[in-house]
Formats: C-alpha cells, sequence, structure tokens
C-alpha cells in the first residue's frame, strides 16, 4: 500500500499546514487525517477509513478524499461505506476505470451482482482493465452457476492470454461437459505448454474418445463426470451428472453418481443429519434394484450419516450379486470392523486379497487392519506387508507400512531401513517422517526424533500427523 500512504502524505501536508488557521473544524479535520495515515502505514484498514471518513464530513467536496475513503472502506470489509462514498465522488468527478472497478467489487460484495455487472460494463475496453474485469466475471459466472457464460468468459481470457496453459485447461474441462467434441481441441493444447497438466488432459481426452464409441450421450456424460469426480473437480461432476439425467431419465448409474456428487459439493457436508442425495440414491435403485453403483454408493452415504448396519445392508447386497470384486469385499471388512466384529472383518479382507492377490493395495488394506486392531500383527500384518511392498518396491506409503509394521514389532533396525527408504522415494510423505522418528525415540536419538518430528509437522500442519506429534512432544520433550 505504498502509493495510497505517500497520498496520504500529500494530503496530510496540507492540513497540517491547516492548524495554522486554528480553525476548530480544520483541527479535528487533520486529527481526523493524522490518524487515518497512521492507521494506513500499519495496514489497518478499518480504523483508516473510519478516520477518513470523518475527513469527509468536514471535507465532502473532496472527490480525492471520497475516492480513497471508499476504497479503504472495500478493503476493510465494509462494501456499504464504500458504495457511498464512491457514488458521493461520482457526483463531482466521473470515475477512473480503477475507481469503477472498486465501485463494481463493493456491490458484489454487498450482494448486488447486477449492478456490479453494470458498473464493470461502464469501464471502456480501452482502459487496461479487461483481465481483471473478465477474472471477476469468470468468478461471477462459475457462482452463478451460468456455465456457457464461463466457457465464453474464458475465451475471452485466453485472446487474451493464448499462450496460459490454465485458460486451456479450464475451457477443456468445461467443454469436456458442454461440447465434447470441441473440448478435444483445447485438452490437446495443454500438452504443448505443460507436462504435469498433460497427463490428465490426455486422459480425459481417452476418456471421451472411448465413450463416443457408444453414441449414448449419457453415457459420455456419466464417464465423464466420473472423471471429473476422480480429479477432484466435483462441481464439474455434478454438473455431468445432472446432464445425463436430463439425457436419460431411466439410467440408475447417472442417478447414484449424481447423488454421490451432491454430496461432495453439498455446503453442510459433514452434518449427520443431511439428506444431501438420498432422493437421487433411491431414484437409482428404483430404477434398476441391482445396481452395484447404486447399492454402493447408497452404503457409503449411510456410512457418512452413522448408520454402519444400514451400510452393511446395502454392501450385502451388492456382494452377494458380485462376489468376485475384491473392492467389495474389503469394503466389507471395513464396515464389519466397525461394528465389532473383527474376525468376520478379517476374513472378508482375506476374500479380497485371494480375489486380487496381485493387487498391492489390498494386501495394504489387510495389514493395515491387523495393525490397528493389533489383531496377530506377526502372522498377518508382516506377510501382507512384505507382499505390499513385493508387488510395489517403489511405492512409499507401502514401504512406509511395512516400516511400520516392523517398528510394532519391535524390529527396528529393518523398520529404520524400509522408513528410510521411503523417505529417498518422496521425502514429503508426512507419516514416514513421524514413524522414523518414533524409530529414533526408541534408539534413543532424541536429537534425529525431533528432526523428523518437525519435518512431519512442517509437511502435514493441522492434521492428525501434527496431532500426534504434539502428543509424543508433550509426552518425550515436555
Amino acid at each position: 500500500m505504498p502509493s495510497r500512504s505517500i497520498f496520504l502524505q500529500i494530503l496530510l501536508i496540507g492540513f497540517i499546514s491547516a492548524f495554522l488557521a486554528s480553525s476548530p473544524i480544520q483541527i479535528d479535520a487533520g486529527r481526523a487525517m493524522v490518524e487515518a495515515h497512521l492507521a494506513l502505514e500499519i495496514a489497518a484498514y478499518a480504523p483508516a477509513a473510519s478516520s477518513l471518513g470523518r475527513v469527509v464530513e468536514f471535507y465532502p467536496w473532496r472527490s480525492d478524499l471520497l475516492l480513497m475513503a471508499g476504497k479503504l472502506s472495500l478493503e476493510a470489509g465494509n462494501p456499504k461505506s464504500a458504495i457511498r462514498y464512491l457514488n458521493q465522488a461520482a457526483q463531482s468527478t466521473p470515475l477512473s476505470p480503477d475507481s469503477l472497478l472498486a465501485l463494481g467489487d463493493a456491490y458484489l460484495a454487498s450482494g448486488n451482482t447486477q449492478q456490479a455487472l453494470r458498473t464493470w460494463q461502464q469501464i471502456p475496453d480501452t482502459s487496461g482493465y479487461s483481465d481483471a474485469i473478465l477474472q471477476r466475471l469468470l468468478e461471477l459466472h462459475r457462482t452463478e452457476g451460468s456455465y456457457t457464460q464461463v466457457a465464453e468468459d474464458l475465451k475471452s481470457l485466453l485472446r487474451l492470454h493464448p499462450n496460459e496453459v490454465g485458460y486451456y485447461y479450464q475451457l477443456g474441462l468445461l467443454l469436456a461437459v458442454l461440447e465434447p467434441d470441441a473440448s478435444l481441441a483445447y485438452l490437446s493444447q495443454v500438452a504443448q505448454y505443460d507436462s504435469e497438466l498433460a497427463v490428465k488432459a490426455n486422459d480425459l481426452m481417452k476418456r471421451i474418445n472411448t465413450a463416443r464409441l457408444y453414441e449414448e450421450p449419457a453415457y459420455t456424460s456419466v464417464s465423464t463426470g466420473r472423471w471429473m469426480g476422480s480429479a477432484d473437480e466435483w462441481q464439474l461432476a455434478l454438473l455431468a451428472f445432472r446432464q445425463a439425467v436430463e439425457q436419460r431419465p431411466d439410467y440408475a448409474e447417472a442417478w447414484a453418481y449424481l447423488g454421490e456428487a451432491l454430496q461432495q459439493t453439498d455446503t453442510s457436508k459433514g452434518k449427520s443429519d443431511s439428506q444431501t442425495g438420498l432422493k437421487e440414491l433411491k431414484a437409482a435403485l428404483e430404477i434398476d434394484p441391482g445396481s452395484i453403483t447404486g447399492l454402493v454408493l447408497m452404503s457409503i452415504y449411510w456410512q457418512r450419516q452413522g448408520e454402519d448396519k444400514a451400510a452393511l445392508e446395502y454392501l450385502n447386497r451388492a456382494a452377494s450379486l458380485e462376489p468376485d470384486i475384491p473392492i467389495l469385499q474389503a469394503e466389507l471388512g471395513h464396515v464389519t470392523a466397525k461394528l465389532g466384529d473383527l474376525p468376520a472383518a478379517q476374513a472378508y479382507y482375506q476374500n479380497a486379497v485371494a480375489l486380487a492377490s496381485t493387487e498391492p493395495v489390498y494386501w495394504s488394506l489387510l495389514a493395515e487392519f491387523s495393525l490397528d486392531k493389533q489383531i496377530q500383527v506377526h502372522q498377518v500384518a508382516l506377510p501382507a506387508a512384505r507382499a505390499a511392498v513385493l508387488l510395489a518396491p517403489q511405492n512409499p506409503q507401502y514401504l512406509d507400512l511395512l516400516g511400520k509394521t516392523l517398528l510394532a514389532l519391535g524390529d527396528l533396525l529393518n523398520a529404520e531401513r524400509f522408513l528410510r527408504r521411503a523417505i529417498s522415494l518422496d521425502g514429503s510423505y508426512a507419516p514416514s517422517h513421524l514413524h522414523l522418528g518414533i524409530v529414533y525415540i526408541n534408539q534413543g536419538n532424541n536429537n534425529l526424533a525431533q528432526a523428523e518430528f518437525e519435518i512431519a509437522q512442517q509437511l502435514a500442519p493441522d492434521s492428525q500427523i501434527a496431532d500426534q506429534v504434539d502428543r509424543l512432544y508433550s509426552y518425550f520433550f515436555p
């Protein structure tokens, strides 16, 4: 904020010189100006705006002060005062593009989106503010769910920034839902500019091209929506699934995925009494009572509500229809364990391993279950963790799991070896640093332990890992 501070300093000189006249009004105004200057020096926008507002009361014809008071009020989170000051300034002088932009922001912050749009439209195209306006329009249209307009905003931004890969990617994702054929041109551009996004863009293009072979728009929408969900683009997934049920109202899977997307985008997510998505899930199972997707997603819904018995009922129905799907067996193990039937849970996890013995994830789930419940750690967790590492020797999570298992069994030397290998493959994986720190504690290497704990806490702040580090610190380093 140095430019505003300098501006206030210039104004301040005039007001200080006015003290010589010794007018009570001038003295009060000068004091308020000094207070505004001091507040702005420490970026205290609310007090600065308040003090400048008092100056404006003495000199309501000073448009320069009104403009400054308006902009400071906006930054202080008081859009109504900002609107009042800026409109008052506009009565005596035309607002500059910068001030019109601020006035539009104030209208938007106060909830008057239409007036915000009208205000921004007053800014000339030649003002150099096109980019700032388009960015605001983009966010506004996204918030309103006006996705066709969002696409136009992104196209306009691309005309201003033809080499900005982020806009190609965003537009490609949106058009993948709205106009799959048109999306391919934008997604193909991503690979030319950014290798990190190229993998995602290519994967989505393959998904679209494969789905188009079926010549069923609803299927394409569901396939695209599933990809969006896997990429954590849940608003676009929601748009795709809504489109799918409009294209084919009898499509059970589309209704089931719509129910899941509604839960993922629900602002009350986490509240146990939320029924968001339940109606859509019921619709899916009314259309097709044997829909595996519908049954599994209904089970997940009830787990979120804390109703594990209801969740188990739907999982059992799904598994009775498809007994050879390993993920269903693993999920049965998870829910059954929560209900306290540990022998049955172990059997389900072992079923999953038997069905997919070459998939390391199921071995890791079995090991985690055994380790977490302290059930036959040496007989179950250790061989399962070893199997996961043998199948995926470069996976730091599985190496960490084996290290953690060895730690639980007291084999500190080998635990350290596997945990250090995990960290060498991915130094940003916080659990490995936590577990290695615990190994060092047990070895009596407190300095090394503290170093690992600090790394774990830095990598995963505000997490269960950070909480565990705090507990370890309070116990071992009081």
